[in-house]
């Protein structure tokens, strides 16, 4: 690689690194403040956060990876624009094609790990967060059911006075207020934590409730066993893979036990992986269209700047667009790669215009 190759590539390199690095960082905040209830409803430690958090960040890197580069790339070709080293540049004999080149090189390197991900970690990480979930709702008596404390969790206050094993406490209080306008107090000797299909129950041995009426008496009820439910059928366990969780090979050859539907999401989500790091190169050769095509202007190009992120929006739409219409109408979906080739040809033939011909007789021995 020519001396100026390597600059130009590691310029363009550094600067996407560290715009992914902010923009992830950036998204993976916002995204991860939906956990904090989830987390603190159940009384866990700050590590079951992060855990679950973790999982989340194959998925950003893939969506703002492509986002992030096309951003460091108008950047740096800003710069260079403004300290005049495009100029030295093409002064030098140096062709749009050989100024590409360190460009498509990287966005290629970028498309690759963005592939990486979407076919492998991205699916992986589901799996494990879907376990890790599950693991959580499934163990949230080891943080609700802490011997000598109070604690809370769906507006029951719960006290023991000590854990036997996983499954059988004693000493058990519980205050529900589930019911604002009628709160229930009870007591029991001792209890059995139950798991169940759609989440877990107490079942409550020798001890009695304790509920004040609208008339304001007190009734008091003893009973032998009595059950309560810790998690209801809103929170059911969730143990069906979803598209998300599938790798690569298993969207596109969907399993024959499963529906027809299904089998369409499975094939539509297999396709979006496919197709939208893709969109990765129609971005690039945008930007280096706005930079190294018409003349010099010392105001700068801001204006070009503009029809750049616009016209980089309106390749999203479309891509999108047409990715959405495939859905329901599989015979588009062709349409969809078809619109990201001719998009890069006609931008291809817009930047290397009237340099092809003539390019292997100015190729810079720098």
């Amino acid at each position: 690689m020519h001396l100026f190759a390597r600059y130009l590539f590691r310029e363009y390199r550094n600067c996407t690194v560290y715009m992914t690095g902010a923009l992830v960082g950036a998204v993976w905040l916002t995204q991860s403040l939906r956990y904090i209830d989830f987390v603190m409803a159940r009384g866990l430690s700050i590590l079951s956060f992060f855990k679950l958090i973790l999982f989340l960040l194959p998925n950003l890197i893939a969506i703002v990876l492509p986002f992030s580069f096309f951003i460091s790339l108008l950047f740096i070709l800003n710069k260079f624009d403004n300290d005049r080293e495009l100029i030295v540049f093409q002064s030098i004999g140096l062709s749009n094609v050989e100024l590409t080149k360190p460009v498509l090189k990287l966005a290629t390197i970028i498309c690759l790990i963005v592939y990486g991900l979407n076919f492998y970690f991205y699916p992986l990480a589901n799996q494990y967060y879907r376990s890790s979930k599950n693991e959580i709702i499934n163990n949230v008596t080891a943080s609700i059911l802490s011997p000598g404390e109070f604690t809370t969790f769906k507006k029951m206050t719960f006290y023991i006075k000590e854990k036997i094993n996983s499954q059988y406490v004693t000493g058990l209080l519980v205050y529900d207020q589930r019911n604002p306008q009628r709160p229930v107090s009870i007591v029991a000797e001792k209890a059995q934590i139950v798991e169940l299909k759609n989440g877990l129950r107490l079942i409550l041995i020798n001890g009695n409730r304790q509920e004040v009426d609208r008339s304001g008496q007190l009734n008091l009820v003893s009973f032998e066993i009595y059950s309560l439910d810790l998690i209801n059928n809103a929170t059911v366990i969730d143990k069906e893979p979803k598209p998300g969780e599938y790798f690569i090979t298993q969207l596109l050859n969907p399993p024959s036990n499963i529906g027809t539907k299904t089998s369409a999401k499975l094939r539509f989500e297999g396709h979006q992986r496919l197709l939208l790091p893709l969109i990765i190169f129609p971005f690039t050769l945008l930007a280096l269209w706005v930079f190294l095509t018409g003349k010099f202007n010392r105001r700068g190009r801001y204006q070009k700047i503009g029809f750049a992120l616009l016209g980089a929006l309106s390749i999203e739409i479309l891509t999108i667009t047409c990715l959405n219409l495939s859905r329901k109408y599989t015979a588009l979906l062709p349409l969809s790669y078809s619109v990201l080739a001719v998009l890069c040809m006609i931008l291809m033939i817009a930047l290397f215009k009237n340099q092809w011909r003539n390019y292997p007789h100015e190729r810079s021995t720098l």
